[in-house]
């Protein structure tokens, strides 16, 4: 299953030993067509433990570092089309994503689990404006409000 392999790398990314545990119960619950929502659930969990924010929402049009994330979607499902479509399948037929609008729906399907990379780069940032403003030199915080690893 996409979705388990998704949620289960979200699992491995994170560090705090109680939010892994329950996306790993998540991603034992993922069933035919994720009918449960088990992935929405997981997302609720994952990204506001990688973003250092309890509050954080994944949306297209939210405050940053979603902008950071919908480049990242951007690219890697740039990459996952162009492999697809070298090796001559077609791009418009998914296995779980359907959208006429959408010319890429098998390449959504199959970048899934490999969406977590972009929670990684993902780290609270530990400097203040204060601190920024004091140096010229040395690492600033991005204006997504985190660092860049």
């Amino acid at each position: 299953h996409i979705v388990r392999a998704k949620i289960q790398n979200q699992a491995l990314a994170v560090e705090d030993a109680t939010v892994r545990q329950r996306l790993e119960i998540l991603a034992e619950r993922v069933g035919y067509a994720d009918r449960t929502n088990c992935e929405a659930s997981a997302a609720r969990i994952y990204w506001p433990t990688m973003v250092g924010n309890p509050n954080f929402r994944r949306e297209r049009d939210g405050p940053p570092p979603n902008l950071f994330l919908n480049y990242g979607y951007t690219v890697l499902r740039a990459a996952v089309a162009r492999a697809l479509c070298a090796a001559g399948l077609n791009c418009a037929f998914g296995i779980h994503h359907s959208n006429r609008n959408a010319g890429f729906c098998l390449a959504d399907d199959l970048m899934e689990p490999s969406v977590t990379p972009l929670g990684l780069t993902l780290r609270p940032s530990n400097s203040t404006a204060r601190d920024s403003q004091s140096s010229t030199r040395g690492p600033k915080p991005t204006s997504l409000g985190c660092c860049i690893s």
